[in-house]
């Protein structure tokens, strides 16, 4: 069986969390592979979600409030993250995503 949107959100942050670039871009596919690699070999820090909600394909990643604070986006399509959308605090989302 293959794993949801949400299992393949949740190993995308824990391979964030724990540096393993590598066991995250295979998460990625070709096209969002590159930004990836980028934001990964900058400045890094621990990403803490407080909820995942799924979407059509779309997985919408909750973190909590504060400096850090922010809702991504991941597109998921056949166990690989296809696209990540980031929106700060206070940017609307779209009326698709909206619970």
């Amino acid at each position: 069986m293959a794993p949801t949107g949400v299992q393949i959100a949740e190993r995308a942050i824990q391979a964030w969390n724990r540096g393993e670039t590598e066991r995250l871009l295979a998460l990625c596919d070709d096209e969002v592979r590159p930004a990836v690699a980028k934001l990964a070999a900058g400045e890094r820090h621990r990403l803490e979600p407080i909820e995942y909600r799924t979407v059509g394909d779309s997985v919408v990643v909750t973190l909590p409030a504060g400096a850090r604070q922010c809702t991504l986006v991941l597109t998921v399509r056949k166990s690989l993250v296809r696209a990540i959308e980031q929106y700060a605090p206070g940017d609307a989302l779209p009326e698709r995503l909206r619970p």
